[in-house]
């Protein structure tokens, strides 16, 4: 089946009589279409309006491909904070394992911005793999990164991270008091 026979079944569906299905065939409508213009997107991406590029990275967003992941995570890289907020931004709604290690070798030395998203995002992953690279880099975090920091390793609950949370237990700032009490709560009990 052609790409366009395709789209005709799915705007056939947005006639359907429920509108559950109307809902679904235009949410594949919208990938389809931006599957038609990959290569569009990625000459936007290219471009040296910053609108275009963000634009750019929230269509590629829509595609479920390998490739589209791969080009989204490079975004995350790019010198400009609107840029790689962007791809933070539809790296975190997608919530795939496959990004654990390409968020923890970024981690350490992308910007606060970035850094903060990252950690958002391996804190809802759970996956313990995070652990390593966010302890690594505890000692290069701003404040409000740290206080990041601490909410993912609370919500990845790995017992060895137990020690780094103590630690931070007496910080100056209350926050991150607060955000350590959370995190060493979360943590799962060691095995006996």
């Amino acid at each position: 089946m052609s790409v366009e026979q395709r789209r005709e079944a799915l705007i056939g569906l947005l006639e359907d009589p429920h509108p559950a299905v109307q809902k679904v065939a235009n949410a594949a409508l919208e990938r389809l279409d931006a599957f038609a213009s990959f290569e569009h997107l990625l000459q936007e991406l290219k471009s040296d309006d910053k609108a275009r590029q963000v634009q750019a990275v929230y269509g590629l967003g829509k595609i479920t491909s390998d490739r589209a992941l791969r080009i989204l995570v490079q975004c995350l890289k790019h010198p400009s904070d609107d840029i790689g907020g962007a791809a933070a931004r539809v790296l975190q709604d997608m919530r795939d394992p496959r990004l654990v290690k390409p968020f923890c070798d970024m981690l350490a030395d992308a910007s606060p911005l970035i850094q903060a998203a990252i950690l958002e995002s391996l804190g809802h992953l759970h996956d313990k793999r995070a652990v390593t690279a966010i302890l690594g880099a505890i000692g290069r975090f701003s404040v409000e990164t740290l206080e990041r920091a601490l909410q993912a390793l609370g919500r990845i609950g790995d017992p060895t991270a137990e020690q780094t949370i103590l630690g931070l237990l007496g910080h100056d700032n209350p926050r991150i008091r607060a955000a350590a009490a959370l995190a060493l709560g979360n943590l799962s009990p060691e095995a006996e």
